[in-house]
């Protein structure tokens, strides 16, 4: 019941944006909405932009010291641009009519309605409920492996430079 209502005011909300741009068969659109549903799209990309917004205050310069009021002020106001420009193009109002138009372009219906079918069953809900653990883990191995590949490209970049400096000065 809750997916059905879920479904309907999906379908209210971005099926006028889908059709606007191509027809798209109505069954199509209601199980790409109910693949969103099921798959819990809106919170991943919510969570997605939360964690890289939160990632991107932490890379944030600290207020530089000695400045004047009006150069601070100036700076908080091109930080409030920059958060409304992102909030406008990352959210989730702006980006669900496009994965909606991907999907449909990209499953049948009948591959729609297979994939939904699993994301029904107790496997596939516990895949979703899960995959966030996975992403975790997933990333901690890319950033761990990026450490130790960095680390050697390092070594490696300054193996080359001496060599370079080395040939040059003969």
């Amino acid at each position: 019941m809750k997916y059905t209502l879920l479904s309907i005011l999906l379908s209210l909300s971005i099926s006028g944006t889908v059709k606007a741009n191509e027809q798209v068969d109505p069954e199509l659109l209601n199980a790409a909405e109910q693949y969103l549903v099921l798959t819990e799209a809106q919170w991943g990309f919510e969570e997605s932009i939360k964690q890289s917004k939160n990632m991107l205050g932490q890379l944030k310069s600290p207020k530089p010291e000695g400045m004047s009021e009006e150069y601070i002020e100036l700076l908080e106001k091109h930080e409030k641009q920059t958060k409304a420009v992102l909030d406008e193009f990352l959210s989730w109002q702006t980006v669900e009519p496009l994965i909606t138009k991907m999907i449909v372009s990209t499953y049948s219906l009948e591959d729609l309605n297979a994939i939904n079918a699993f994301y029904a069953t107790d496997a596939g809900r516990t895949m979703i409920s899960k995959t966030p653990e996975l992403a975790k883990s997933q990333m901690k191995m890319m950033q761990d492996m990026m450490g130790q590949m960095m680390a050697r490209m390092d070594k490696l970049n300054k193996q080359h430079q001496q060599e370079r400096n080395e040939l040059l000065s003969n």
